[in-house]
């Protein structure tokens, strides 16, 4: 059970589905919409245990006049709980993208799924995590079931990019809207979560996770020495900072980013955050993210030009935008490379 009792922040969502859960109001379709790995589908999955946790309707009138969800329900302890939480109770399916496209056949054994009766005395639930990944073809068959479905039945879909989604499934949908975690509360319970690591760099981690806990957990083994790595790879942390990179060692680390993807994101947050941090350093030293290092910063800020800084994070924008339109991603790294070194290259 330790999945749920990680979940932090979002205190608007589940005030939300609190409400809607004690007044038993909760739409047939629900679209959670938020950054990838900010806590969707780990909600999706809580709120599918208490739509059939046991102690649900031995719960006070005090719970569902107030909504106190997920406080006192689920109970994760009765046998449905610890039955969904484990994958295998049979009136709750999960279908995860896993990153690959959702094909129609697929779709078509989930409503199968949710046709037959339901096992227990709940809802049959159906969770469709990364839904943008639905192709064209089982995006109409879900829509289908969206506008029938059976007695019972709640359907929660995840989306991180929901302009991807067909029109009308959103519309079809209630939306509850997860925003990321503050940094402060995620710098802190990622400290309290993994043994060894000091607040600073819990903090450091939290910003370069951008308010997401499953990718600050995931950055927690690595997230300082990439970071580190990035810097000096560009220069950024040296007497060769901003303004003065050398071209040739921007340009070598935007060839090597572009053919290592998977770090490419995390990256550009690592140069964003410093950037800032370069801005902040000269007027309130004490609110720099990389507080442990906190003297270059110092020492690198008084050559930096603040007009100079804000430019770079306009292009820094304008890269990612490229990059979510499937842009060369080594043109594009190449460009902001020039950027940085302050070479205005188109």
């Amino acid at each position: 059970m330790a999945e749920f009792d990680s979940i932090i922040g979002h205190e608007v969502a589940l005030g939300l589905l609190g409400t809607l859960l004690a007044n038993d109001s909760l739409a047939h379709a629900l679209l959670f919409c938020g950054s990838e790995g900010v806590g969707k589908a780990t909600v999706a999955k809580l709120l599918a245990m208490a739509l059939n946790c046991e102690r649900r309707h031995l719960l006070p009138d005090k719970w569902r006049k107030e909504g106190l969800f997920p406080e006192h329900l689920p109970c994760k302890k009765c046998r449905t709980c610890r039955s969904i939480a484990a994958g295998n109770h049979p009136d709750v399916t999960v279908l995860d993208a896993e990153g690959k496209p959702i094909k129609i056949d697929q779709v078509r054994q989930l409503i199968a799924a949710l046709s037959m009766k339901a096992f227990g005395a709940g809802n049959k639930v159906a969770v469709i995590d990364s839904a943008q990944f639905l192709t064209h073809e089982a995006a109409n068959a879900l829509l289908k079931i969206l506008e029938e479905p059976p007695r019972d039945t709640v359907i929660i879909l995840t989306a991180s990019k929901v302009h991807e989604l067909l029109p009308t499934i959103v519309s079809r949908c209630q939306q509850i809207r997860f925003g990321g975690v503050e940094v402060t509360t995620l710098s802190g319970w990622l400290a309290r979560k993994v043994p060894g690591l000091d607040d600073r760099q819990a903090k450091v981690l939290a910003a370069m996770a951008d308010g997401r806990p499953a990718k600050a957990l995931e950055l927690a083994d690595r997230g300082i020495a990439l970071r580190d790595g990035c810097l000096a790879a560009t220069g950024l942390d040296s007497g060769t900072g901003p303004g003065h990179a050398g071209l040739s060692l921007m340009l070598a680390w935007a060839a090597e980013t572009a053919a290592n993807a998977e770090t490419l994101s995390d990256k550009l947050s690592i140069i964003e955050t410093w950037l800032r941090d370069l801005v902040v350093a000269t007027i309130e030293p004490g609110l720099v993210i990389n507080s442990d290092r906190k003297e270059d910063l110092l020492r690198l800020a008084g050559q930096a030009d603040v007009n100079y800084l804000l430019d770079c994070f306009d292009s820094l924008l304008k890269v990612r935008r490229q990059l979510e339109a499937h842009a060369n991603r080594r043109l594009a790294l190449e460009v902001l490379g020039f950027r940085l070194a302050g070479i205005h290259a188109g």
